[in-house]
């Protein structure tokens, strides 16, 4: 019984390769996705967060 297409997969390095790179760009795009969610967007205008807390007049 012949094998097929398939069955030679493994063993060429080019689809490793090409398996491996997919992979290590999913991981960076997920870091990277994650550290944008970490930080703020915007920083807080103190001045303007201390105006609306002190009492109106």
């Amino acid at each position: 019984m012949d094998g097929t297409w398939l069955s030679n997969v493994p063993l060429d390095g080019t689809w490793i390769t090409f398996l491996a790179t997919i992979g290590a760009l999913g991981a960076i795009g997920t870091i990277v996705s994650l550290l944008r969610q970490r930080t703020p967007r915007t920083r807080i205008d103190l001045a303007r967060a201390a105006r609306r807390r002190s009492p109106a007049h």
